[in-house]
């Protein structure tokens, strides 16, 4: 047998009353980040492939590049106009030696750089 109150608040099952104090809901916090971040990949040290994460807290251009220890760019991942959020690119390196990466984002004005390890 099932019997519920009319306000929700007590539920009869099986000769077993359950009471509840109902709260109020608040809206969750947005969702939209509130700085950029250029998160650290993961994995890291990484084979043959590795997630680079980012945040943007407005409608941005984004670059997303990668270097090597010499500086030559080996990729360029991004380079385009992203909503505001939290994104993540996937990047295989495994036609790469392996070696220290340098992961450099650019988002507005703000630039960012990640230390990548390519372990093979």
């Amino acid at each position: 047998q099932l019997i519920i109150s009319g306000d929700l608040s007590t539920v009869y099952v099986d000769n077993v009353y359950l009471h509840s104090n109902p709260t109020a809901v608040e809206d969750s916090p947005s969702s939209v980040p509130d700085q950029f971040v250029l998160q650290q990949n993961y994995p890291n040290p990484f084979n043959p492939g590795t997630t680079i994460s980012f945040s943007l807290p407005q409608a941005s251009h984004v670059r997303l590049k990668i270097y090597d220890l010499n500086g030559k760019q080996v990729a360029s991942l991004l380079d385009g106009r992203m909503s505001a959020g939290t994104h993540s690119v996937q990047w295989q390196g495994g036609n790469l030696p392996s070696g220290l990466y340098f992961a450099a984002f650019e988002a507005g004005a703000h630039k960012s750089i990640k230390k990548m390890i390519l372990a093979k």
